[in-house]
């Protein structure tokens, strides 16, 4: 999909609509970019829409009025003068990890300094019903506090929010996109504008976007089923939760949130196995609102909830999961796992002669 060509016509309104994947491979007139030449902000990209061919335009939102009045630029795979990112891991610039070359392909677009305190608007001159897109090289800034991150509104033709994407937080020079894009995907009636807003703390924030599908959302991996997925009446209790996909997912530790299902919420000590397969194994590693110890706890008397979120993605392309399974990607997963031991009659997590006292009382009052 990443070298689906566009044909546009900005002079040739009549031309028939181009491809949906604007992946800046070529001007708004069908010619190669070239390098650091201005995405002129009134030159559509026509694109079919769900009834008529759709013109889009790009632009930065500098006067802070709700208009675009700044281009951005395009820009070349690989460092020349003016360069859009850094590859830390490899030490390059505008190169992307190996995985995500072809994604990348040769052309991007790029601010012309920094967005931080200004919008980028994507318009359209019909209502669609989705879109998706990548923003590149979302981390952290070295050892510093400052992080990148961006939200991303699909709005209506009155400037309400229809739907909404936040990317994940930088960590550092290396987290958690380095050389790699951010994906998302919105899907809702009547989306006439795109409002991309940096919400970060970094004073400086490039901004670095490509493969924008215009007109439609994209589906994300989805969720099969787990194990176990009914209560344990085991007294040695749950020692890990097993999540089948239907194709790899790279998924991090940050990813996931464990916690006791029993009104208390307290959070659960855990391992995430299996990153960039088909099957993820969340070990519990300490008890409720315990130290992490390391090594498998083993969870007792209780439910536990599990929450994947949707900053896991696909290994293949970055997408993120379709954790509510709507058939677009983004959406946190939530499943649950419970231990209950029969044996242990008295709930107090232990097996003793105790138990024997609280079956027979139960036995002899008729189990009242």
């Amino acid at each position: 999909m990443r070298f689906l060509t566009f044909v546009g016509a900005a002079a040739l309104l009549s031309a028939q609509a181009g491809a949906q994947i604007i992946n800046f491979e070529r001007t708004q007139s069908g010619a190669v970019p070239t390098d650091d030449a201005n995405l002129t902000i009134n030159t559509p990209f026509i694109v079919n829409g769900p009834i008529v061919p759709v013109e889009v335009r790009i632009g930065v939102d500098k006067n802070l009025d709700g208009v675009r009045d700044t281009a951005l630029k395009f820009e070349r795979f690989g460092p020349d003068a003016n360069d859009a990112f850094n590859n830390f891991l490899l030490g390059a610039k505008d190169t992307a990890d190996l995985d995500f070359s072809q994604q990348l392909g040769a052309w991007m677009v790029r601010s012309a300094g920094s967005v931080a305190e200004y919008p980028i608007f994507i318009d359209y001159s019909a209502p669609v019903t989705g879109v998706s897109g990548e923003i590149w090289d979302i981390e952290g800034r070295g050892d510093s506090e400052e992080y990148e991150q961006w939200l991303v509104e699909a709005l209506d033709s009155s400037g309400n929010v229809l739907a909404s994407a936040l990317s994940p937080a930088g960590i550092d020079d290396l987290l958690p996109l380095d050389g790699e894009p951010w994906v998302f995907s919105l899907a809702a009636d009547n989306i006439i504008r795109v409002r991309i807003t940096f919400v970060g703390d970094a004073e400086f924030a490039g901004f670095v976007f490509n493969n924008l599908n215009a007109t439609a959302a994209v589906e994300g991996p989805t969720f099969f089923t787990h194990q176990p997925d009914s209560p344990v009446s085991d007294a040695g209790g749950v020692p890990h939760a097993t999540l089948y996909w239907d194709e790899p997912i790279t998924i991090r530790t940050e990813d996931v949130t464990v916690v006791s299902d029993n009104g208390a919420g307290l959070p659960v000590p855990f391992k995430v196995l299996g990153s960039r397969t088909q099957v993820t194994t969340i070990m519990f590693t300490g008890a409720p609102g315990g130290i992490d110890t390391g090594v498998s706890v083993p969870l007792t008397e209780g439910a536990y909830e599990i929450t994947v979120h949707d900053s896991a993605r696909a290994t293949e392309n970055n997408y993120p999961i379709d954790g509510d399974a709507d058939g677009v990607a983004g959406g946190d997963l939530t499943i649950s796992v419970a231990s209950s031991c029969l044996a242990d009659c008295d709930g107090n997590g232990i097996l003793n002669l105790d138990d024997l006292d609280c079956f027979v009382a139960s036995f002899l009052s008729g189990c009242n």
